[in-house]
């Protein structure tokens, strides 16, 4: 009887939603019915926008017909020089383009939308455009491109003051940040998206931002404030494909918890989510991680076709980075089952797909196998066809000649009343050729045979060749997982270093106390940092300095935490605020901290220090190696650093000689920059040179009347485009600020 009931229930269940759909499904035909009857009494510029409409409304039911829709307007707009109309029919395509998963197209209709949108000046639309590009580079894992795009986004949008705007776009950032492994800088960006979310009230992206904190918890392995994100996600988000992403983030944290049945409850319900939506990514996920679920619980069967088919979503929308999960996780599958054929097959395309540095070496190592294999058994292979060819040959020759022999007995036939005897020889020649050709042929398929026999005998020693490259496949993998656990260790230990460095800089809350009008850009080229920045307050003055130490990377942390101590030492505990002293007495602890006159170690850094004297509205300065620019009355001024560094054994006229210093009257409106030589250093634009001084000059002039944090994006967005494709090369830091008088 219960079951009866249940039955009952589920069909009207059922029945609900399709009449539901059928409801909705009418209601959009109405619509389209009424925009073509409106399209066939319309033309010019509201035809346009009506075919657009069109294309719009049958995105969900006809992709084909939304497709010609917005063609049509496309060639009309073009036809009328309409270029609005233009403009968004390319929008349309570009979005037809990427849920069919090909994001090469849609980049070009984006791209000519944004040609048209720039000439109609239309900064909403542009910023948006900007946007959706660097979106598809993301999905791409082209990370240099998409932070270009979104950089252009965010300063169209701070320039309409569109906070909401602003919110999708550090949203953006954040993920790429997150998928760079800087989940600090990632956490600090989704925190300030939901200080504007909250302020604008809303209440579905605060949803997205929430799941994207989760993960950031989830990867730090503090699983309650994870599941307590998820829940605020799922009480704020009324999306589908905000709630397939709680879904999956909370899977992960259960399976982390090793509590695989909850796990499991949430990833099938992504599942059915996302097929609902057709979201491949989303599809694709959802399965990987079934498929790591079934694997930790044995069911291997299970767990293959899950990852099989992740695999083929990954494929179909071209994921870089899904592709390369799926084909891990399958690799380890056909491990366990034995077949390791397969089990290395999938090692290989992991590998080719991880973009990891610690990999490039296995890599190479894997193809050189995997290619002399492949060599081997295509010479085989090749040798085996062409013997099969030229015997089809001998037999199409003996055929093609039987052939002949037909012909010219009808031949014969037809001229038997002329020359009997004409006939007679004909016969006897084709006979003749025919006994030569089988007599060769026999010859040929011995020879034949010889030369298959010495082919089988190559063949067994290929296998041979093959138990060795799969001993040494073995071998490779062992040594894999061995670099793969040692990177792991080395680049833990490498952002501890981080946390440590970050530690003993300048806090901002203390750094806008003391110089209110101020930025700092900071972008160290690994994780932790040879440049640095210093700060103090001591007798009413303020002192400030930009450091560039030997090196970058480790090595170069080691410097800076070094010279941070010493200058603690030198201003807090000491009390001298004399720049030029600070870098004597500077020079002498760092020779003394690394024994350089016993070792005769040359290590040390350049530096610039500004000295900002309260009481006498002066500023005072003093250099190794590095300047210091100011602009003052529109013109930019530049205070020259010694020729000598800190630290190191230094001979001649500079062995003794003291540090210069500098005084420059505070104005209100002077504007100072000190830095490390590594902005003007970057290589980059079209021919792939150095961004020099004179350009980096004329920049900070034609910038430095903008507010302090315009100035600092602008820099870093420069720097970026700059690079483009190419590496970050060393440490950047610039430091500017603006004094005013009595501050």
């Amino acid at each position: 009887m219960r079951i009866i009931k249940k039955l009952y229930i589920i069909i009207f269940l059922i029945s609900i939603t399709n009449l539901s759909a059928y409801s909705i499904f009418n209601n959009q035909e109405n619509v389209i019915d009424s925009l073509l009857n409106e399209l066939s009494k319309t033309k010019d510029t509201n035809k346009v926008i009506i075919l657009n409409k069109l294309s719009i409304k049958y995105r969900r039911f006809s992709k084909e017909k939304s497709k010609k829709y917005a063609i049509q307007a496309k060639e009309l707009s073009q036809e009328i020089n309409y270029l609005k109309g233009e403009a968004k029919s390319y929008k349309n395509l570009a979005i037809l383009s990427y849920f069919s998963a090909n994001y090469f197209e849609t980049i070009n209709y984006l791209e000519s939308s944004l040609v048209i949108l720039k000439k109609l000046k239309d900064s909403v639309e542009v910023s948006k455009a900007y946007n959706n590009l660097g979106i598809i580079y993301q999905e791409e894992g082209t990370y240099s491109k998409a932070l270009k795009f979104y950089f252009k986004a965010l300063e169209l949008r701070k320039k309409l003051k569109n906070a909401f705007g602003i919110y999708k776009i550090l949203n953006n950032i954040g993920n790429i940040y997150e998928n760079q492994g800087l989940d600090e800088k990632a956490l600090e960006i989704y925190m300030e998206s939901v200080k504007e979310l909250k302020k604008n009230e809303n209440t579905e992206h605060l949803a997205q931002v929430y799941v994207n904190i989760a993960t950031i918890y989830r990867k730090k392995e503090k699983f309650k404030k994870g599941l307590d994100y998820c829940q605020l996600s799922l009480i704020n988000c009324k999306e589908v494909k905000t709630k397939i992403d709680v879904l999956l983030n909370m899977g992960d944290i259960y399976r982390q918890m090793s509590n695989y049945d909850s796990s499991l409850i949430c990833f099938n319900k992504s599942l059915i989510l996302s097929l609902d939506l057709n979201d491949k990514n989303s599809i694709s996920a959802s399965y990987h991680r079934l498929a790591k679920i079934f694997l930790r619980k044995g069911f291997l069967e299970k767990a293959l076709n899950n990852a099989k088919n992740s695999y083929r979503l990954a494929k179909e929308i071209n994921s870089k980075s899904s592709i390369a999960e799926s084909s891990q996780i399958l690799s380890k599958i056909y491990e366990n089952l034995n077949n390791y054929n397969k089990a290395y097959e999938y090692l290989s395309s992991y590998i080719e797909y991880k973009d990891s540095s610690f990999n490039e070496d296995m890599r190479n190592q894997l193809e050189s196998s995997e290619k002399n294999y492949e060599i081997q058994k295509k010479e085989s292979e090749n040798k085996e066809l062409k013997n099969q060819e030229l015997i089809k040959e001998k037999e199409n020759t003996v055929l093609r000649e039987q052939q002949k022999t037909q012909n010219y007995v009808i031949l014969s036939i037809f001229i038997v009343l002329i020359s009997v005897g004409i006939l007679a020889f004909i016969m006897y020649k084709a006979k003749e050729k025919e006994k030569k050709a089988i007599i060769l042929l026999k010859y040929q398929k011995k020879e034949i045979e010889k030369k298959n026999k010495s082919i089988r005998e190559v063949n067994s020693l290929l296998l041979h060749k093959n138990d060795e490259i799969t001993i040494q496949k073995d071998e490779i993998e062992k040594q894999h997982s061995e670099i793969r656990k040692k990177s792991e260790d080395i680049q833990g230990s490498i952002r501890y270093a981080s946390r440590i460095q970050a530690a003993i800089l300048p806090q901002k809350n203390k750094i806008k106390s003391l110089l209110p009008d101020s930025f700092i850009l900071f972008r160290p080229r690994d994780i932790v940092s040879g440049d640095f920045y210093w700060m103090a307050e001591k007798d009413n003055k303020i002192i400030i300095t930009a450091v560039d130490c030997t090196g970058h990377g480790v090595p170069g942390a080691f410097m800076s935490m070094i010279s941070s101590t010493i200058l603690n030492e030198i201003v807090n505990q000491k009390g001298i605020t004399h720049t030029s002293k600070i870098l004597e007495n500077l020079h002498k602890g760092v020779n003394i901290s690394l024994k350089q006159e016993e070792t005769a170690n040359q290590d040390g850094m350049d530096m610039a220090i500004c000295v900002i004297d309260k009481e006498k509205n002066i500023c005072y300065f003093s250099g190794a190696k590095n300047p210091l620019f100011y602009v003052e009355d529109g013109e930019l001024k530049q205070l020259k650093g010694d020729r000598m560094p800190i630290g190191g054994m230094l001979s001649g006229k500079l062995k003794n000689k003291p540090f210069a210093r500098y005084e420059i009257p505070l104005k209100d409106d002077t504007v100072f920059y000190i830095f490390s030589d590594g902005y003007q250093d970057q290589f980059g634009g079209k021919k792939g040179r150095k961004f020099m001084r004179r350009r980096f000059k004329n920049l900070l002039l034609e910038i430095h009347k903008e507010p302090m944090e315009v100035q600092k994006e602008i820099l870093n967005t420069t720097i970026i485009e700059w690079m483009g494709e190419k590496e970050q090369i060393d440490d950047i830091l610039i430091i500017g600020f603006k004094i005013l008088q009595n501050f």
